[in-house]
């Protein structure tokens, strides 16, 4: 299954898109577009896949996405809604040479840079929340200031992360990967052989292992263990449950791995992850 290219609607009004989404209208499967896209999570909780890149949301984050690079939000099976004020912005909304101006070069930069995705922490996060909701309910040309006003900030902090590692994207209109990823997402908690994933793509596992690493820059194992992690990360948050329990739940067979695995992804132990957002919480694994 290749991912979804969306086409987005305009009206005579507008030359850009920027809106709320709620669930059902939340969740869209690994999907692509024309647009660049800034989304501030405005309520719940789940996993976000953008490029090659897993990871956990939650309310407040913001994020921003270049363009025709695959996502995909997926919110938490336990929470019934999730929305988001999202802005799409094709890359000449302002004109075919306005990026071909001095003054353009820092918002030029910016562009060029988030085919790698950010994900904006810190103070920014308070003030592009005040900026792209004044924009929501904005008119005529002040929506145009406020979205220049969006991209310069973003592209004068150094408070965001840079997400994924794949900087060209048109490989992910093989028919191929895009089975590969939307298997992954769908059952990445469950065992995934690699004969199951290679017959998949239709081909042999030393051949598999070959291309998918050439494609996404990381080997298959080390692709589905970030997906258990950032699926542990949100469990560690939000549950009561066990580091054990947690541990099987996210699809590892033994607590040894899991935090082999687990400091391998995020540099810290799970125990201290918790510890760190959540104080209070005591536990016995």
């Amino acid at each position: 299954m290749r991912p979804l290219v969306q086409k987005l609607p305009l009206n005579d009004q507008a030359s850009f898109v920027a809106r709320k989404y709620t669930s059902p209208y939340f969740e869209t499967a690994w999907h692509q577009h024309e647009e660049h896209e800034l989304v501030l999570q405005l309520d719940g909780k789940g996993m976000c896949f953008i490029g090659n890149y897993i990871g956990e949301f939650n309310a407040g984050d913001i994020f921003f996405l270049g363009s025709n690079v695959p996502h995909e939000f997926k919110k938490d099976d336990d929470i019934e809604t999730c929305s988001a004020l999202v802005i799409h912005f094709k890359p000449d909304v302002l004109g075919k040479d306005f990026l071909a101006l001095p003054e353009f070069s820092e918002i030029k930069t910016l562009l060029a840079d988030a085919v790698l995705g950010f994900k904006f922490q810190g103070i920014i996060n308070k003030q592009l929340n005040l900026l792209m909701t004044a924009l929501s309910s904005a008119t005529g040309f002040e929506r145009i200031t406020l979205l220049c006003q969006c991209m310069l900030l973003m592209s004068r902090v150094n408070e965001k992360a840079t997400l994924s590692t794949i900087t060209e994207f048109n490989h992910f209109s093989n028919h191929k990967i895009n089975k590969v990823f939307e298997y992954t997402i769908l059952n990445f908690r469950n065992q995934i052989s690699l004969k199951t994933i290679a017959d998949i793509a239709n081909l042999s596992i030393p051949a598999f292992c070959r291309y998918f690493k050439r494609k996404t820059k990381k080997t298959y194992i080390e692709f589905v263990n970030e997906m258990k992690i950032g699926y542990a990360c949100q469990s560690l948050i939000d549950s009561e449950e066990t580091i054990l329990q947690i541990s099987y739940a996210s699809g590892f067979n033994t607590i040894a791995n899991f935090n082999k695995q687990f400091i391998k992804v995020k540099g810290i132990k799970p125990s201290v992850y918790r510890k760190n957002l959540r104080p209070v919480v005591l536990e016995t694994v």
